[in-house]
């Protein structure tokens, strides 16, 4: 992640003052600048190290985002705060180094936290619902996706199972529907589609097959033994409902690849 202290742009904003009752906003625009030979950030007028609460507006090239940041000898301390799109970012800084459980909320409500080790991610993220139910969890080593990640209806019933290894999906990628019947396996290797994608309907039987070779759609049969043509092939490729007997199938194979997100206001 891009260090969030390279560009300070206009007006000293505090909030009367604070992020906290005891936190004052110490630096603003043109205050302090960024010492690439140090790695650390300079008072302006003094040429001394930061020590102090910095609050900084981008509303223009930023689009409203505010941060808040905290230094103690020039190197970012304590928790740096972020707001943006009516998000609300909480960073964990040590040494100028993320160190602990980054949060991000909305409107007051969690919808997901990562730990981090020496700026990288590592243990378990989990994402939530705005009803503050668990939504997900992913494991992370080294700033990578690594083991079993779970995804979850509202309801608390398993939604996914997907094996990551090295960031990228490996295995079979198995989805489920919210009474607990399997719905879908997905073959991957090195994080390509390969092999067949199997659909099932919601009393367990078998619904369709599609085949995929280097991550593209070769062909596909339905239960009945109706071959797919080209054109559904092209349509189901496209993210469009393709019909199998009475039922249909859609693909959303590549939007479930979840990336790891960012922080807000990452620069």
């Amino acid at each position: 992640m891009k260090k969030l202290i390279f560009v300070f742009a206009i007006l000293c904003l505090c909030f009367g003052g604070t992020v906290g009752a005891k936190e004052v906003c110490k630096y603003g625009e043109g205050d302090l600048f960024f010492d690439n030979s140090e790695q650390i950030m300079i008072e302006t007028l003094t040429g001394q190290p930061a020590n102090g609460l910095s609050c900084i507006s981008y509303r223009k090239k930023f689009k409203g985002c505010f941060d808040r940041l905290q230094y103690k000898g020039g190197k970012l301390e304590g928790i740096a705060r972020f707001s943006g799109g009516g998000d609300e970012t909480e960073v964990p800084y040590k040494d100028n180094k993320i160190e602990g459980v980054a949060r991000v909320f909305s409107q007051s409500r969690l919808i997901w936290e990562m730990p981090y080790e020496n700026s990288k991610a590592e243990g378990t993220a989990k994402f939530y619902y705005e009803s503050g139910k668990l939504k997900g969890e992913y494991q992370y080593r080294n700033d990578q996706r690594e083991g079993i990640a779970r995804n979850y209806y509202e309801s608390g019933e398993l939604f996914s199972e997907i094996l990551y290894e090295g960031d990228k999906i490996e295995g079979v990628a198995k989805f489920f529907y919210n009474h607990g019947k399997l719905k879908e396996e997905i073959p991957y290797k090195d994080g390509k589609t390969e092999g067949y994608h199997n659909f099932y309907t919601k009393d367990g039987k078998p619904l369709c097959k599609i085949l995929y070779g280097d991550d593209k759609t070769l062909s596909g049969t339905c239960a009945d033994g109706r071959a797919l043509t080209n054109a559904e092939l092209s349509n189901f490729e496209k993210g469009f409902k393709i019909s199998c007997g009475s039922d249909s199938i859609e693909n959303y194979n590549k939007t479930r690849r979840n990336k790891r997100p960012a922080l807000p206001c990452d620069r």
